[in-house]
């Protein structure tokens, strides 16, 4: 609780301890953005950072997610992601990151007009035990910078998962298997539509999939997704 109270009140740069910002200017630029994009699967180079049409053998979903990330999911990137989730209401160090991600993913001319923001949901227990998805805070900061419509009640997820840091990727897909479902008040904002995923971290792409695949069940028109950093 010490910690959490010093981060909150004593705004001293949680990596190199500087005084006057959680996290300073310098710390920002040593953050190790990705210069390229991939495929989500096999993590080799694709430019639209779609899904190789092979890769889609080792996959049990046959759609062509795009991904985009900014940062590898290592050092103070690592860092950041992992105090918004483990410490209560510590998500400014998330805010800032976000921030130089987008003007980073400038650089990549994506297009994302048309569509519609959709924070991957975590389970009603995590988000009682957080706080806080910290997905939603991560998509509104898209939703405002590229001057999309966000929604936040279209999915829900049903089944609740432990951590899957140590799972396989074949255990990850078996484990979000019917993870994420469509809130049936709201199934007519689905059909005909895009939208974007946003997640903190991508690590096998198994929630992306899962939960894209349940869009484009629903008559998702297309899926893309995005994520601040991805672990490889």
């Amino acid at each position: 609780m010490d910690e959490v109270l010093n981060i909150l009140f004593c705004p001293d740069c949680i990596i190199c301890k500087s005084k006057g910002s959680i996290i300073c200017e310098k710390c920002l630029c040593s953050f190790k953005e990705i210069n390229e994009r991939f495929c989500l699967i096999c993590n080799k180079f694709d430019n639209e950072g779609r899904i190789h049409q092979k890769c889609l053998t080792k996959i049990p979903y046959k759609i062509y997610l795009e991904l985009f990330s900014a940062y590898y999911y290592v050092d103070n990137v690592r860092k950041c992601i992992k105090l918004s989730k483990y410490k209560a209401r510590i998500f400014a160090p998330l805010k800032k990151l976000t921030k130089k991600a987008l003007k980073y993913s400038l650089n990549f001319n994506l297009n994302y007009s048309g569509y519609i923001v959709l924070p991957v949901p975590i389970h009603s227990q995590k988000l009682k035990e957080r706080g806080y998805n910290q997905a939603e805070i991560i998509a509104r900061q898209v939703s405002t910078f590229y001057k999309l419509k966000y929604e936040d009640n279209l999915l829900h997820r049903e089944i609740y998962t432990k951590s899957q840091y140590k799972n396989t990727r074949k255990e990850r897909y078996r484990n979000l298997k019917g993870a994420f479902t469509i809130n049936k008040r709201y199934c007519n904002k689905i059909k005909g539509n895009k939208f974007l995923l946003v997640d903190d971290l991508c690590t096998s792409g198994a929630t992306f999939l899962e939960s894209a695949n349940v869009l484009y069940k629903a008559g998702a028109l297309d899926v893309r997704c995005f994520s601040l950093a991805k672990k490889f």
